[in-house]
């Protein structure tokens, strides 16, 4: 179950047809994520999960397309507000509260 909180909303740059297979493609691969971490033990293992797998697949970019969380999971590229909503998103679905 998706509620309004753990919902992704795509970038603006992308077409109506685009978005509902983007949005599908978000979704599966932030769930291999999501499973691997899901299964630690503590937050804070959980945290440096998320943390250690965005640093190393994803890369700074100044793309018009880097400020969402689906640059991050799905480009591998994002400017900071990218990095920090697929860091929202991950740990919202982790159990881990954030603002």
């Amino acid at each position: 179950d998706r509620s309004v909180v753990d919902r992704v909303e795509l970038s603006l740059f992308y077409d109506e047809e685009e978005k509902e297979p983007r949005s599908n493609d978000f979704y599966d691969r932030a769930a291999q994520v999501v499973g691997e971490a899901a299964h630690l033990d503590t937050d804070l293992e959980k945290i440096r999960y998320v943390h250690d797998h965005l640093v190393d697949t994803v890369d700074y970019t100044l793309s018009k397309v880097g400020y969402g969380a689906d640059s991050a999971v799905l480009e591998g590229e994002a400017v900071c507000s990218g990095y920090a909503m697929a860091f929202s998103y991950y740990m919202r679905q982790v159990g881990i509260p954030v603002a």
